[in-house]
């Protein structure tokens, strides 16, 4: 089975609402995956520092890297992680959420 590494808002623990990495995630892991995850910190610099360490510790053990992206603030823990994915040639698979994302891709002129 595959290795996954997943990237997202896995903030139920601080009681806020369950998000796709906490359901999904749970689903592949009935189906026999194994997951790592990140991350669970509240505090933006500290998630985004907490993503990109797990990343890079778990680079060689995973197959695949999972990524949630949404269109608010959280698109550039999404951005920085992908980024950092593809320099370490890693293969990744972005979850889109939100319905502004090409919005947010017009205001930081990605094209």
């Amino acid at each position: 089975m595959k290795n996954l590494l997943y990237i997202g808002n896995k903030l139920s623990k601080h009681g806020l609402n369950k998000t796709t990495i906490d359901t999904l995630g749970v689903s592949l892991e009935k189906e026999g995956y194994t997951l790592y995850y990140t991350s669970n910190k509240k505090r933006f610099f500290f998630r985004i520092f907490d993503m990109i360490v797990t990343l890079l510790k778990v680079s060689r053990k995973i197959d695949y890297i999972l990524i949630d992206v949404y269109s608010t603030k959280a698109f550039w823990y999404a951005f920085i992680c992908s980024q950092l994915a593809r320099f370490l040639k890693l293969k990744y698979i972005p979850i889109l959420h939100g319905g502004n994302l090409p919005v947010r891709l017009h205001k930081t002129n990605f094209k």
